[in-house]
């Protein structure tokens, strides 16, 4: 049993670091404070991981030095994910500072009553010291959380599938350590116990990974219970639409919805049909932008954390667009949000020129009607005279002459 603790102790080592690694190379790829901020999170927690495996495998020996680096960085990730949660909902430079100062303060206390490694039974200074630590990282950490799994709710199905296993995959970590806490030296010691928590440490890896850059399966998986809401959706635009602009306001909401975006618009050659989140200056330029291209383009915005989709609408009575808004809780589109925002633009083209032709029939429709109307009248009075005249030649009230 000692052999599969060892080993699960490396395996979940080696996922935080690969996890850790992939977070700071999105980051590179994609910069701003908000990826920075969960690259910091997730990249400390594998180099905690990974010094602490480390510590173990030479014997503690350089554990004087190692242990307050392990602490600093461990303390460090956990205010990294606090200030990645205030890059959605801001917090206050009071608010911040007071953690700060708590964590710092926190850290020195413990450093300074430490026990020895190896150490079986602490004292009460140093058992405090310990619970105090694992409070305050727990508070960090589980504080966005909660914000982050209440936030989910009402939101498309990506973003809340994304939110939701981030905020488990910490809270799987956060479980582990207020159990092993509070469970302290005789839970520690139960071998059967520390498996479990390794188990629960490497499912939450895939979690975190997840939250990161989710597979095109798991995306199709969280939209699934959306489909046939989406399909519905698809028909009405199709057939029972009533007017260009209605079909645009309710396109754009299942646009937005389908990719997670914050704002978009759709318009066509003179006008906006329907807009939602997005200034119409901003709308047109990034319209303006892909005016020559056939294909969707992802336009990257000088706001650092957020992109934009703009899928070319080849319509009847001239070029159109639909432009999506990355938001916050989504800040990037990747391939499969454009491609099915390009696919659902095709519909959209076929719902507004279906709309724009029933609407051409209508029109002619109702020219025919007052043509024929017109036509009867004006051909009504010469016809009732020829009429009278044909009585009158056949009543022979007419000279022959």
């Amino acid at each position: 049993m000692a052999g599969a603790l060892t080993a699960l102790q490396w395996l979940v080592t080696c996922g935080f670091v690969v996890v850790g690694i992939l977070s700071v190379i999105d980051w590179v790829r994609h910069r701003g404070q908000r990826r920075a901020y969960l690259a910091s999170a997730i990249g400390l927690l594998g180099l905690v991981s990974l010094t602490s495996r480390l510590n173990v495998a030479i014997g503690y020996r350089f554990a004087s030095l190692t242990t307050p680096v392990v602490l600093i960085l461990f303390m460090a990730s956990g205010y990294a994910l606090l200030m990645f949660r205030g890059t959605f909902i801001p917090l206050r430079p009071r608010t911040r500072a007071v953690v700060a100062v708590l964590a710092g303060a926190t850290t020195a206390f413990f450093l300074l009553v430490a026990p020895p490694p190896g150490t079986v039974q602490m004292s009460g200074a140093q058992s405090i010291a310990l619970l105090a630590l694992i409070v305050m990282w727990s508070g960090m950490v589980g504080e966005p959380v909660v914000r982050f799994w209440l936030a989910s709710r009402g939101r498309p199905a990506v973003q809340r599938g994304r939110l939701r296993v981030l905020s488990a995959g910490f809270a799987a970590i956060i479980f582990i350590l207020v159990v092993a806490g509070a469970g302290g030296n005789r839970l520690g010691a139960m071998r059967s116990v520390q498996i479990g928590f390794q188990v629960l440490a490497l499912l939450s890896i895939p979690l975190i990974y997840a939250s990161l850059a989710p597979p095109s399966w798991l995306k199709r998986f969280w939209r699934e219970p959306d489909e046939a809401a989406f399909r519905r959706a698809v028909r009405e635009l199709l057939l029972f639409s009533s007017d260009r602009e209605t079909l645009a306001r309710r396109a754009l909401e299942w646009g937005l919805r389908t990719v997670g975006a914050e704002g978009g618009a759709i318009v066509d050659e003179s006008k906006a049909l329907a807009i939602r989140g997005i200034e119409p200056e901003l709308a047109r330029t990034l319209v303006s932008a892909v005016s020559s291209g056939m294909h969707a383009r992802v336009v990257r915005l000088d706001r650092k954390w957020q992109n934009a989709v703009v899928v070319p609408l080849p319509l009847d009575s001239g070029r159109g667009a639909v432009v999506a808004l990355s938001n916050a809780f989504m800040p990037l589109f990747g391939s499969d949000e454009v491609a099915r925002l390009e696919e659902f633009g095709t519909m959209i083209t076929a719902g507004l020129d279906r709309v724009r032709i029933t609407e051409r029939m209508a029109e002619l429709e109702r020219t025919k009607s007052q043509f024929l109307n017109l036509a009867s009248h004006e051909l009504r009075t010469p016809l009732s005279v020829i009429r009278g005249y044909l009585a009158m030649l056949d009543a022979g009230s007419l000279d022959a002459a």
